[in-house]
């Protein structure tokens, strides 16, 4: 078994949503305590989606500022991450992937994986850097050519 695949042992998801409730306090200015935090067992592995939303969760609609994590084994998949346009450009949204970091490392991942699409506008609505490149200036590393990883442990 490689060690990406090795299984960690995970907290309870009470104790899950207690962690991230603490990381985003610590790390995110714009947390608030009324925010929604969640997280679920979804596979018969003991596999967790975290969720964390400004708004609350909805399938149809905007949900503000959120993420959205699936661990799996000792990884932890970013699967969604959004700041809410009116708080872009002042460095929260790196905040917003540093609490994603604190979770993965308090709950015993060794990284978190992602694979980034999208990226930075200017206001003619041409990319200025892709969320990619945004991510490897940030010591992420390619782990394929879709993917990123940023290591916590």
């Amino acid at each position: 078994m490689t060690k990406y695949n090795m299984t960690i042992k995970l907290p309870t998801t009470e104790e899950i949503e207690r962690i991230t409730r603490e990381c985003l306090k610590y790390r995110f200015p714009l947390f608030e305590d009324e925010h929604k935090v969640k997280s679920e067992k979804y596979s018969l592995k003991g596999d967790v989606w975290i969720g964390y939303s400004s708004r609350g969760f909805t399938f149809s609609g905007r949900r503000g500022t959120h993420f959205d994590l699936n661990i799996v084994g000792n990884l932890c998949l970013l699967v969604s991450i959004e700041l809410e346009s009116k708080q872009r450009g002042k460095g929260l949204g790196w905040k917003l992937y540093e609490s994603v970091h604190s979770i993965s490392k308090e709950i015993g991942c060794r990284a978190v994986r992602t694979v980034p699409s999208g990226g930075f506008f200017n206001s003619r609505g041409e990319m200025i850097k892709s969320r990619r490149d945004y991510l490897l200036e940030r010591n992420y590393v390619p782990v394929n050519e879709t993917q990123v990883e940023f290591a916590t442990n």
